[in-house]
């Protein structure tokens, strides 16, 4: 790419032959960063206080090889840039207190306003690894640090942040975007097209693939996996208010998807969209096979236990493929799709396809945990013999759309749908959503207009929106 300011080749025989010797810390609106690949992972640790514009965005663009290989920035053994170095940057205040979370750091810099965002700043097709408490870089002191914990891609306050079409593995947390106040808030992060999986540290929950607390997050036409063995933390989990989570693979860890209350951030609890989310076009995996079976795949409403800041809803769940399969014969576990913590959530269920399958005897397999409401809408697709929910739930179930219940939906063994299959959700659907609960939301942008196709092409445009699930038939 060419920068409409400034462009900078890092790599082999460029200008810059290191990532270290690039000029982090000058870039302005307009710039270009464009990374070469070479054999060798780059080890540099990145400091990032740029602020672009949405005329004028900053791009940090991955080049790569003959056979599409990513360049590859890692944490281990990583050590500053030059010029952060000579700025001082890393023992300022700010800085410091984030040097050892990340191997890419969003943070305001030394001579910068209090919580400056960085601003309108792509990341592109780079992937982003080794950055974990087991291995160590070099600080500003010179002084070999492990990692407390390693993000792959780590923020504050950001805004109009874009990472897209990258790898974000072998991390203990893959991606992490905060929002701790009304000055220091997170806003308009999206996630395209990127592969996010194996992150994590083993018997640890609080450590996520993706972890975003800000206002508008947008998730589309990922392939989130799960994370890495042993791991509890979950594949994707948000506080934001009023996220859209479309067009993704999602495979669950201890949960597929997280979706709770903001913790520190007024700017996000005031936002009128905070009590609602957007959940559509996903393929939602839970297979017990490999390790991982969860019990209560979506979680929607709050977790920190000020119940007066969760979200009350509705969710929108709508043309989702959720699938649970090769659970083994058990005793009484219970399977939950939703988990709602109070009787105040609930989420409007429409056009979805919810397949148990392969599973063993001896398990509940139930539309909800507890406690909210949720709301059958239009028509969905259901194996037969669903439970309302995980015994002694208090989950309200409401049908005013219709049930279609049987052994298997028919699908193809990636999860697509083929026209000339039979399947029982061909046919079946009816556009959703209609409306929108507030002015802010557009209900056109909202519509199943793409699905996911895989982890090179992201998303292709769905055919029609008249199947059930995830895909449309072909």
């Amino acid at each position: 790419m060419t920068g409409s300011h400034a462009t900078y080749n890092a790599g082999p025989g460029k200008t810059y032959a290191t990532l270290t010797a690039v000029p982090w810390l000058s870039l302005a609106p307009g710039d270009v960063v464009n990374i070469f690949y070479q054999a060798t992972p780059y080890a540099t640790k990145i400091g990032i206080q740029a602020v672009g514009t949405a005329a004028q965005p900053i791009v940090i663009n991955g080049v790569t090889d003959a056979n599409c290989n990513r360049p590859i920035i890692t944490g281990e053994n990583a050590v500053d840039s030059t010029d952060s170095l000579a700025a001082n940057f890393w023992a300022a205040s700010a800085p410091t207190t984030v040097e050892p979370l990340g191997a890419i750091i969003f943070i305001w810099g030394p001579t910068q306003a209090y919580a400056t965002s960085q601003s309108y700043i792509t990341i592109q097709n780079i992937e982003v690894t080794g950055a974990t408490s087991a291995n160590t870089f070099t600080n500003h002191s010179g002084q070999q640090v492990n990692y407390a914990p390693g993000n792959g891609i780590y923020g504050v306050a950001v805004n109009h942040v874009t990472i897209q079409y990258d790898t974000v593995t072998g991390n203990d947390q893959g991606v992490f975007f905060n929002s701790q106040d009304t000055a220091r808030t997170s806003q308009y992060v999206t996630l395209r097209g990127n592969d996010i999986y194996g992150n994590g540290i083993a018997n640890q929950d609080e450590l996520h693939n993706i972890y975003v607390q800000g206002v508008r997050s947008l998730y589309e036409g990922n392939y989130i996996g799960s994370e890495l063995s042993g791991a509890q933390g979950s594949s994707l989990k948000d506080r934001s208010s009023g996220p859209v989570i479309r067009n993704n693979y999602i495979v669950a860890t201890a949960r597929a998807i997280d979706m709770v209350d903001s913790e520190e951030s007024p700017t996000v609890l005031d936002d009128p969209l905070y009590d609602n989310g957007w959940v559509y076009g996903n393929v939602i995996v839970n297979n017990c096979a490999v390790g991982i079976c969860s019990g209560d795949l979506i979680h929607w409403g709050g977790d920190s236990g000020t119940t007066a800041n969760y979200h009350n809803g509705p969710l929108f769940f709508y043309y989702n493929t959720v699938i649970v399969e090769n659970a083994p014969a058990s005793s009484g576990f219970q399977f939950g799709i939703f988990d709602m913590p109070t009787s105040q959530q609930s989420v409007d269920v429409a056009d979805n396809i919810i397949a148990f399958l392969s599973n063993g005897a001896g398990n509940t397999m139930g539309l909800g945990i507890c406690c909210g409401t949720i709301n059958l809408i239009d028509a969905n697709w259901i194996t037969s013999g669903y439970a309302t929910g995980a015994s002694g739930n208090t989950i309200t179930l409401n049908k005013p759309g219709t049930v279609l219940t049987g052994a298997n939906p028919l699908l193809n063994a990636d999860f697509t749908l083929s026209a000339t299959s039979g399947s029982p959700v061909l046919g079946q659907a009816t556009l959703y959503p209609t409306s929108v609960p507030n002015a802010p939301a557009d209900v056109t942008t909202l519509q199943p207009t793409d699905e996911y196709a895989n982890t090179v092409i992201g998303v292709v445009p769905r055919p029609n929106d008249n199947d059930l699930g995830a895909y449309a038939a072909h």
